[in-house]
Formats: C-alpha cells, structure tokens, sequence
C-alpha cells in the first residue's frame, strides 16, 4: 500500500512540475546526474583469494625491472580533465548621461529606474525648499564659509544659546549627525528589507495562483491534464497574455472548434458543387442523344 501511495505522489509531482514547466515557458531536460548509478556487486575476498592476488604494479613514472625481455608494461590511463562549462557573461547596459557612456549592470539599472520613478517627489521637494537654500547660501558666502559649515555653525549658536558654551555645542552638533546618520542608514536598511519582503510575498502570491489555475484545470479538463505537455502553445501564449490556463485552453478549444467547422463545411460545399456539375454533365448527355434520336437520317443525309 505505501508502494502505491509513494508512486501516485511521484507522479502527481511531475504533472505538476510539467504544469510549471509551461507557464514558465522552459523545456524539461532530464539530466543525467538524476539517474541512479548501477553499482556493481561486491565481491566479498576469502583468505585463498588473498594470497592468488598478483603483485601491485609499480607507480607510474619507476622503472619497472622485474619485467621479462619482450613485455612491454603500458602505462596509468590518466583521467582527461572535465570540461568546465563557459561562465554566463552578466548582462550590463550602457546609459549616457550628461554626454558620458556609463555601463551599468541588471542591480544598478534596478536602482536608477527605482531612482527615477522618485524624481518628481523629489524635484517637488527641492523646489519647495530652493528659496531657503539660496538664503542660506547667501548668508554663507558673506561669512566666507561654505552651506554646509555655516548650517553647523548656526546649531551651534543655538545650542549656545540654550546655555552650552562652545565646545558643548561643537560636540552636541557633532553628535546630533552621527545619530542622524545612523537614523538614515537604519532606514535605508528597512526600506531594502522591506522591499524584499514584498517581492517575496509577490512571488509567492503568484506561486500559489499558477497551483490554483493548475489544480482548476485538472478538474475542468481531466484528460489535457493527463498530458501538460500536449497542451498547445498558443494556449501557453494565452497564459503569458494573462488568462488563465483554464480560459486560455477554452479559447483554444472554441477556435479549433469554429475552424474544424469551417473546414467541414467548406468540405461539403465543395461536394455538392461535384454533385451539382455531375448532374449537369449527365443531364447535357441525355439531352443530345435525344436530339440525335428525333433527327430523320433522310435529312441529315441532304444537310450533309
């Protein structure tokens, strides 16, 4: 009974792997390294055995001296080294971007595009605060300082100004970054993990909609199910268009039918066209023996 059961999960397995095969649009290679190697008995050495066991070979590379005049002794087969499988080149794209070529790889263009569906939000946000920025930069250049010492050294008047003395407010600032920068790096990483998450939720989703649309279809049809292989590609099309595997193989179904129907009717219209032109054959045969019939020879001896 366990026998049955192992071999009816077996095959349940590989309907289903086949199902996927399809959606994912790949062929089903059987490889080698799948298939149970034959071991060859093994042969349990008696004592006799042992002492009929010829002498070991001399290691390749010695002489050997023992040998008799006219023997040759071959050599050790060395075993051909395996061939190593050529390494995928990874793909990259060249994008130009302010008159250079840049070559990007697949993860960078991810986040160039993800960067440039955030480029109205952010070009928004800096024409909001662009007034305050050319303030500040004003106030910066008569000070004879960059935007960015004199922001600092604005906290730091303020931090003066709540009762701190210069190198308090110097370190308070200083501080103040470091947390902010670890805040930005903490939240870059739970933006990223975040994502993952997400993509592997989709990814599952999408998993567990192919094995609905799957065990949908081996109940509606039974007998194509027998068979994921048989099943046509441009029902697979239909299923890469985004119908489901159920709707794509109806569809099919229809179109083949109102074909074959077609066919079938063109096929007896042109059969009782060769009716109609036998008829017609047959009926002017008929009609010119009449003729022949009704004439007087007499006549047709002075028309002659």
């Amino acid at each position: 009974m366990e026998e049955n059961t192992t071999g009816l999960e077996q095959e349940t397995e590989t309907t289903v792997d086949s199902f996927m095969d399809g959606f994912d649009g790949a062929e089903t290679l059987e490889s080698p390294a799948d298939q149970p190697e034959e071991q060859e008995p093994k042969h349990e050495e008696t004592p006799a055995d042992e002492e009929q066991k010829a002498p070991e070979t001399p290691a390749a590379g010695n002489e050997n001296t023992d040998a008799k005049p006219g023997e040759s002794v071959e050599p050790e087969k060395q075993e051909a080294p395996e061939a190593q499988e050529p390494e995928t080149t990874p793909k990259t794209w060249t994008l130009r971007h302010l008159g250079e070529d840049k070559t990007v790889n697949e993860q960078e263009l991810t986040a160039l595009a993800q960067k440039g569906l955030d480029y109205d939000r952010i070009h928004g946000k800096y024409e909001e605060f662009r007034p305050v920025m050319d303030l500040f930069s004003q106030f910066a250049n008569k000070a004879g300082m960059n935007t960015t010492d004199y922001i600092a050294h604005i906290r730091q008047e303020a931090k003066r100004a709540e009762g701190l003395n210069a190198e308090e407010a110097k370190r308070a600032v200083e501080l103040e970054d470091r947390e902010a920068t670890v805040a930005a790096k903490e939240a870059a990483e739970a933006e990223r993990q975040k994502e993952q998450r997400d993509a592997e939720a989709q990814k599952q989703s999408a998993e567990q909609r192919r094995m609905a649309d799957i065990q949908e279809f081996q109940k509606t049809f039974p007998d194509a199910a027998k068979d994921p292989n048989g099943i046509p590609k441009e029902v697979w099309d239909g299923v890469k268009s985004g119908l489901s595997l159920v709707a794509s193989y109806a569809r099919w179904q229809v179109a083949r039918a109102n074909e074959q129907a077609a066919k079938a009717e063109h096929n007896a219209s042109a059969i009782k066209q060769n009716q109609k032109n036998t008829e017609r054959s047959t009926g002017s045969m008929k009609s010119a023996g009449a003729d022949n019939k009704n004439k007087d020879p007499f006549l047709d001896g002075w028309d002659s």
